[in-house]
């Protein structure tokens, strides 16, 4: 399952300072990507300007991916604003509660370069609630697709039924891991043939979960 990224908002000194690794916090990192802002805290005494990170990832494990270098920003004297720049770190398949401090090193324009260390730690992804996500598109035709999440692993179906109550489709009915999924009703009953327009109920069924949604196929 993809987590979805957080957003961590870190202040990192621009000044080279041997001190500043051991006083951040171990960030904790879900599976999927994760977008971390670093605040540059200039207190050179001196403008800095076009200032990227990059980080050297030959030693990280591989279970680790980081991308950065995709922006530059200045950063004034002390006192001003700070500029602001962005990582993304992908964990995937991460053992849970592995730690790794991540080797960061800051360029600017005028040629400067100092390093950091951000200390990271792999964390296991909070459950989903059992919960029908909703369908897109709604209005449909011809097709939509119905997303859905279980708490946990279990047998689980999504039937479509008309105005009637009458059921035209029965799209699932096999055992789903637990997590988000997505299911596409091509808008044809359990025979092939093509619904007619009209207003019909997604109901999704998994253990003593049960939920529906209102859905509109226009021709």
């Amino acid at each position: 399952m993809m987590r979805r990224g957080l957003l961590y908002t870190l202040v990192m000194m621009a000044y080279p300072i041997a001190a500043l690794a051991a006083e951040l916090p171990r960030i904790p990192l879900f599976e999927g990507e994760n977008r971390i802002v670093l605040a540059l805290d200039n207190r050179t005494g001196a403008d800095l300007s076009a200032v990227s990170v990059f980080v050297d990832d030959s030693a990280l494990p591989s279970w680790l991916t980081v991308r950065s270098g995709d922006d530059a920003v200045s950063s004034p004297a002390e006192g001003a604003d700070a500029g602001k720049l962005v990582i993304r770190i992908t964990l995937t398949g991460a053992p849970p509660d592995a730690e790794v401090a991540i080797p960061l090193t800051f360029r600017d324009a005028g040629g400067g370069s100092w390093s950091h260390t951000l200390p990271i730690r792999a964390v296991e992804a909070k459950p989903v609630a059992d919960a029908l996500l909703g369908n897109y598109p709604n209005p449909f035709n011809p097709s939509t697709t119905i997303a859905y999440s279980l708490a946990e692993s279990r047998p689980a179906s999504i039937t479509i039924h008309n105005t009637l109550g009458q059921t035209v489709r029965t799209l699932r009915d096999i055992p789903r891991s637990a997590g988000r999924h997505a299911v596409l009703w091509d808008g044809r009953d359990d025979s092939g043939r093509p619904v007619s327009s009209g207003v019909y109920y997604g109901v999704v069924r998994a253990g003593a979960f049960r939920q529906s949604i209102k859905m509109l196929f226009m021709q």
